[in-house]
């Protein structure tokens, strides 16, 4: 007979079990906020949450504590032990920021304690007189293996709810985060970063509350003392058409975009797009969006709608009805059809709204910048032209046949037409990159003056901005410079003796190389616009020389003028360059070996 030696049974069916270091856990749940200036963000959201209209933080850097206090409705013990056993559970309505009441613990790896210090709002109804503090310790926590972590409180009898000042505490609810890590990346304040995140996320709730934030940083050691308040406005732009797309199968599938133009502030429009869901206050910028799910979002739109997005140039909200969650680490939108539908409905919004805006944008946008460089090239040739030693060209300027008077000048009834497109007159002496509207070198004009200007020249850039300009026959006879697409004309300019109006033609491959450049940087190039004055200031001389060319050597030298322009655009730009001549003031240059 044959006998197994050692051979266990197998059971048929059983059940294993998995334990948890609950302790470990809940650091490793705290990591889901990076930094600390995380965690005192998720504070922020649960006293906006808790109808707080005051938000305080007072951030020490030298001690590594931060203070974050408001004045909202406060929490209870009962409410509060609820937080703490439905940590990763969906404690709040949708509509309420802490849905998914991780920011409890979101500080306890980043600090060795902190305190939650809170009276709530009707002390009756819960039969709690004072104020309530629960401590938490790091160590404490970490180490501890069982189901559930003690967290111990101690009544504060001493302390009363007021709002008046100086009899009583103003704040119903404080976290105390002590000893923050000295990592400096984890732990890295910033002051204008914590404004930026907090208005760029919080606004619609702050703006529903009528909340006020304060922020403020000291350190003795760094010599540190700021402090910012600051409340969120709602979007100052010009409102665009609102865009409704529709998505999925339900009429309720819906993505409504509320945007708006952003005003141009110094030549530029900062303006951010958010995205957010019907039901959650909470919005995500359109940047962190894109960048959400390791770019998953930016890879299903196309590079221009991306563009668009982030130019600046729209500020406001996209709000998804539809099947598209925000991520619970609320740094990213659920990688699902919502979310594809959601870059569908921003397809389906440039397409239709977008891409005209941008293009009128872009056009208008060179259109000021034609005009503003125009100004600064016009001032620097009409300087050259009053020195003695030019008085040849500033002959031919005086040999046009219409000039143009702008508002200010002495009429006499027998003015030509209004200029259809306004104009700008420069300052041949003007400091500032900005065009005066006015040509008489800073002497006070009268309204009506009595007589003309003597010698008066004008030096005109047409553009969007400045007034329509009146042409006359008689006197105020100068330089205009004016940009156009000259369709089926090869010229890089056109002179117009009669008006003395010189014609840029930005269609011309020499312009038109050098403002694609500029535009392939983000904001332009400074250098290349550049360029563009010195060609604007080359073009001009040679035009005017080009008036005392005999007729038959006429076109001769002008393609000698437009074959050499390669080559003088080359040296303006590299010859200081290659050369080393451009030195800082007051260097000699270096002497160079010639073999």
């Amino acid at each position: 007979m044959n006998k197994t030696v050692g051979r266990t049974k197998t059971p048929a069916a059983g059940q294993s079990s998995i334990s948890v270091h609950h302790g470990r856990a809940i650091m490793l749940l705290a990591e889901r906020y990076h930094f600390l200036m995380d965690s005192i963000l998720e504070h922020y959201q649960n006293g906006l949450d808790a109808n707080a209209t005051y938000i305080e933080c007072l951030i020490d850097l030298d001690k590594r504590t931060v203070r974050i206090r408001d004045n909202g409705d406060g929490a209870s013990i009962s409410k509060f032990d609820r937080a703490l056993r439905q940590v990763c559970e969906t404690m709040k309505a949708e509509d309420k920021f802490g849905q998914f009441g991780l920011g409890v613990v979101s500080a306890t790896n980043k600090c060795e304690q902190f305190t939650f210090t809170s009276v709530p709002k009707a002390t009756a109804k819960d039969n709690q007189p004072s104020y309530i503090c629960w401590e938490f310790n790091q160590a404490y926590i970490a180490s501890h293996k069982g189901d559930n972590i003690p967290v111990n409180y101690t009544a504060l009898p001493d302390m009363r709810f007021s709002r008046k000042p100086g009899d009583g505490t103003w704040w119903r609810t404080e976290v105390y985060i002590r000893n923050y890590t000295k990592d400096s990346r984890i732990g890295r304040i910033d002051i204008n970063h914590l404004r930026t995140e907090t208005l760029g996320r919080y606004s619609t709730k702050m703006i529903h509350n009528n909340a006020k934030v304060s922020i403020q940083v000291k350190s003795k050691k760094k010599n540190i003392d700021e402090k910012v308040e600051f409340a969120a406005e709602s979007f100052q732009g010009k409102a665009l058409p609102k865009f409704q797309a529709n998505i999925g199968n339900s009429r309720r599938d819906v993505v409504t975009f509320r945007l708006f133009l952003a005003n141009s502030i110094g030549g530029r429009r900062s303006g951010t797009v958010y995205v957010t869901e019907h039901t959650n206050p909470y919005r995500l910028d359109i940047k962190s969006f894109l960048k959400g799910n390791a770019g998953s979002a930016a890879g299903l739109l196309s590079k221009e709608t991306v563009a668009a997005l982030l130019s600046g140039a729209f500020e406001g909200e996209i709000i998804a009805h539809s099947r598209a969650k925000l991520a619970e680490n609320r740094k990213e939108f659920v990688e699902n059809d919502g979310m594809v539908e959601l870059c569908e409905a921003m397809e389906d919004w440039y397409e239709n709204i977008g891409e005209g805006i941008i293009t009128e944008i872009a056009d208008s946008e060179t259109d000021n910048l034609y005009q503003t460089l125009g100004a600064r090239s016009l001032r620097v040739v009409s300087t050259m032209l009053e020195k003695p030693e030019f008085a040849t060209l500033k002959e031919i300027v005086k040999s046009f046949k219409v000039g143009n008077i702008g508002k200010g000048h002495y009429r006499d009834g027998q003015e030509g037409k209004q200029d259809d497109q306004p104009g700008i007159a420069v300052k041949k002496t003007a400091a500032s990159d900005q065009p005066s509207p006015s040509d008489t070198c800073g002497k006070p004009r009268k309204d009506h003056p009595e007589k003309t200007q003597p010698g008066h020249t004008p030096w005109v850039v047409k553009g969007k901005k400045g007034k329509p300009r009146t042409q006359v026959k008689h006197g105020s006879i100068g330089l205009t410079f004016q940009y156009d697409e000259l369709e089926g004309v090869n010229d890089l300019w056109e002179l117009d003796p009669v008006h003395g109006i010189l014609h840029f033609n930005v269609r011309h491959p020499h312009w038109s190389t050098l403002e694609d450049r500029s535009r392939s940087k983000a904001g332009g190039d400074t250098k290349i616009e550049a360029l563009l004055m010195k060609l604007q200031e080359y073009v001009a001389i040679q035009a005017l020389l080009l008036e005392t060319t005999p007729p038959e050597l006429r076109e001769a030298q002008e393609n000698f003028i437009l074959a050499s322009i390669p080559a003088n655009l080359f040296l303006m730009e590299h010859g200081d360059d290659i050369s080393g001549r451009k030195k800082k003031t007051g260097r000699k240059l270096r002497s160079t070996k010639i073999d």
